[in-house]
């Protein structure tokens, strides 16, 4: 009796040095995560990202395809994939999905966009602060099963059948058994065999159990062990007791619902780093001789069950400071920014040394429309598409997140489509002329619908069909767009085109000059109208035989002559 007594104390010492150092070493990793975050405050994060589960979190809460919703066009146009990775400087899961959902949904309320810039701001300016936040969503951290988090949040759980009942009596029965084996070597010998047979029975049974309710439930655990740690964080988060945030902290409180989720799901996730093998194998015995890991997945499920809406708050809450104090990292590290001024005219936008936030060393652009859209021309390579997509995606960030790359940015408040990387689809077997329309169509509807205004941007409208066509029915498209309620921005080579709607539509262009036989770009916009063009340039530049150059020069020149079409070549 007395040495399977100092057996058992020498596998506890042995058990609780394991934790200790465990524990430990976590600890100091953590400590050295959390540094390394913080010396990287204000620049970019690299990781990899679930965009199909950001997506579907979108679906989950109906947030996708509303009136303000930036679609999937818009989105590829604008190339918001590349924007999102610039901007994420998440530390959890849940900040990462808050954030996409914020970047796809425009806000036309000002009230919401000036409660988002309160706690941005409030977090770019205080270092103590945001530094105790960090601190907690470092611990919080990402979950490499997302998916299984908002089921586990939005989906129904199953029914768990008689399982949880059976884990819950023989968890105790393993109890007994065991002690009843340590009393039996001070009964007498012939208790050592009856206790031993109890033990061994209970034993496999409930390795039946255990292994039963990993079957069914194995691949939730990890999701489980996130919930239960976005609980603490959210408590922890709720007891910050900073006045200037307390609108945003104050609501996790009530995440003291779930305060029993944590020790349940601790049970799932056996702790390593300072175990031997040896040790993790007897602590993965004893979770199966006392149920610990079946009563820790059945408790937190019927917690989940019972407070999924709690649950599902905590998540945006945390993701919405999570994601505030990414964008004030993301305001750091910028050279320059402004907060939008929004104003009540339908068609205005007016911006001052506005710059693209994936473009390194980007010239920066000014420009004012009110009114009437504009033209942006000018010739091949001189940077209209990239203009187009400065214009949109800042127009974006000023109502997502209350941040522009530009020095001044008054404008009204728009929806936002564009009709830019428009190519065939194989798929629904349309040519490419009619996928461009298809998309100018959405356009159109867009500036039907949309309550607010809409801010249109095309780059080479229906650049695909013959000449006299293209003139045509882009001159209906894009007059019909300028007295409905959309403001245009639109790309065009077509002179003609400018000419027709020049009472409608201000005109800009981007201008080059030859320099030892190279064309040079300054990128920098400018008021009115151009007619340079550098296709015949860029022929003889790559050496295309003169007869070819000149004759060209000199059918342009008579096509001109003839009251010909006068287009910028494509």
């Amino acid at each position: 009796m007395t040495g399977i007594l100092i057996a058992i104390a020498v596998f506890s010492l042995l058990y609780l040095a394991g934790w200790y150092f465990g524990n430990r070493n976590r600890n100091a990793a953590k400590q050295r995560q959390a540094e390394e975050v913080h010396d990287a405050w204000g620049m970019a994060i690299e990781k990899s990202r679930p965009w199909p589960v950001y997506h579907s979190l979108l679906t989950r809460r109906n947030e996708s395809g509303g009136d303000y919703y930036v679609d999937e066009n818009t989105w590829h146009d604008l190339d918001l994939y590349g924007v999102f990775e610039e901007l994420d400087r998440t530390l959890t899961s849940a900040g990462e999905c808050e954030l996409y959902c914020l970047l796809r949904n425009i806000q036309i309320d000002e009230g919401v966009l000036a409660d988002r810039d309160r706690t941005i701001s409030f977090l770019e300016n205080n270092a103590e602060t945001r530094r105790r936040l960090r601190e907690i969503l470092i611990n919080l951290g990402r979950e490499s099963l997302l998916i299984g988090v908002l089921e586990l949040m939005w989906d129904d759980i199953p029914s768990r059948g008689s399982l949880p009942a059976l884990a819950t009596v023989f968890s105790k029965v393993g109890t007994i058994s065991l002690v009843a084996v340590i009393l039996s070597f001070s009964l007498g010998q012939a208790w050592t065999p009856i206790a031993f047979g109890l033990l061994l029975s209970v034993y496999v049974f409930n390795t039946w159990v255990h292994y039963k309710t990993r079957s069914q439930h194995g691949p939730k655990f990890s999701a489980i062990g996130y919930l239960g740690k976005l609980v603490e964080a959210a408590l922890e988060i709720g007891n910050l007791n900073v006045p200037e945030i307390e609108s945003d902290t104050r609501p996790l409180k009530t995440a003291q619902d779930c305060f029993r989720l944590p020790g349940h799901a601790r049970a799932l996730i056996p702790f390593r780093g300072g175990l031997s093998e040896g040790l993790e194998i007897v602590q993965h015995y004893v979770a199966i001789l006392f149920l610990t890991e079946a009563k820790g997945i059945y408790r937190s499920l019927d917690v989940i069950e019972k407070h999924q809406q709690q649950l599902r708050n905590a998540f945006k809450d945390i993701g919405c400071l999570d994601a505030a104090q990414a964008v004030a990292s993301f305001r750091t590290g910028l050279p320059v920014y402004c907060k939008p001024t929004f104003v009540s005219d339908p068609k205005c936008l007016s911006v001052t040394d506005l710059f693209h936030p994936l473009v390194n060393n980007a010239v920066s652009n000014s420009i004012s429309l009110k009114e009437k859209g504009c033209f942006v021309l000018g010739a091949n390579m001189s940077g209209k598409s990239t203009f187009l997509r400065t214009m949109g995606i800042n127009t974006i960030l000023a109502q997502t997140l209350f941040t522009c790359l530009a020095s001044e940015y008054t404008a009204s408040k728009f929806h936002v489509v564009t009709a830019i990387n428009t190519t065939d689809d194989l798929g629904e077997g349309m040519s490419l002329f009619a996928t461009q329309a298809k998309r100018l169509l959405s356009i159109i509807e867009s500036a039907e619908t949309t309550k607010s205004s809409t801010l249109c941007i095309i780059d080479e409208i229906l650049n695909t069909t013959n000449n006299k066509e293209r003139i045509c029915a882009a001159e209906q498209i894009l007059d019909y767009l300028a007295r409905k309620n959309g403001l245009v921005i639109v790309s065009t080579h077509d002179l003609d085109l400018v000419r027709y709607l020049d009472r409608q539509y201000e005109k800009f262009h981007f201008q080059y000059t030859v320099k030892d036989k190279t064309l040079v770009f300054d990128y920098l916009i400018r008021s009115g109208f151009s007619d340079s063009t550098n296709a015949i340039k860029i022929l003889s530049q790559l050496g295309y035989p003169d007869e070819i150059v000149s004759k060209t020069k000199f059918k342009i020149a008579s096509l001109s002559g003839q009251g010909g079409s006068d287009s910028f070549p494509d």
